[in-house]
């Protein structure tokens, strides 16, 4: 069932995290570990403090170790719509399709920071070329969440896709184009 918490080596810490068995020593590890995971796959240490609850200096530091340079500064995008060209949005319906499948193969009722890694690990380990980056999965997890994207299905292909709320571009199907 949590087979692909095991994809990032946290398996048994997220298990209990996700079943409320965690005692405050491993809590501590495991938001240490998804901290490192997240700030490699270059999501920036705001948001990871935002996550983990870990500070942002330490944070900060943690990149500068992983990166050798300075995490970038500035605002969070707003939406995830400019983030993603027409050609990714095949991309983007299969990463959401290995999110569902992700959430729905675990019994824990909310969307955890697991599920989002295991999920984009798993993107990552079907394409070879990947053109989505862990930011914008993110990002995108983030807008479909507070309703600002949403899934639909084309009537002539049936094929699955994202579309925007509110942007009448988006409302049609990248496969039959």
């Amino acid at each position: 069932m949590y087979e692909l918490f095991h994809l990032y080596n946290y398996g048994k810490l997220a298990m209990k995290l996700l079943s409320g068995n965690l005692n405050d020593y491993d809590y501590e590890v495991l938001q240490l570990n998804i901290a490192r995971e997240l700030m490699q796959l270059r999501l920036r240490p705001p948001l990871v403090s935002t996550i983990t609850g870990l500070n942002q200096r330490y944070l900060r530091r943690i990149w500068k170790e992983i990166h050798q340079s300075s995490p970038s500064r500035g605002l969070t995008p707003k939406s995830s719509g400019r983030m993603v060209r027409n050609r990714d949005m095949h991309d983007v319906a299969v990463f959401f399709a290995i999110l569902r499948v992700t959430i729905k193969e675990d019994p824990a009722p909310e969307l955890h920071i697991c599920h989002l890694l295991s999920a984009f690990h798993t993107y990552q380990d079907l394409f070879q070329e990947c053109n989505l980056s862990f930011p914008t999965c993110f990002f995108l997890t983030r807008d479909y969440i507070n309703g600002n994207l949403n899934l639909a299905s084309c009537i002539k292909c049936k094929s699955d896709f994202v579309c925007a709320i509110g942007n009448k571009y988006t409302f049609h199907c990248p496969s039959c184009n």
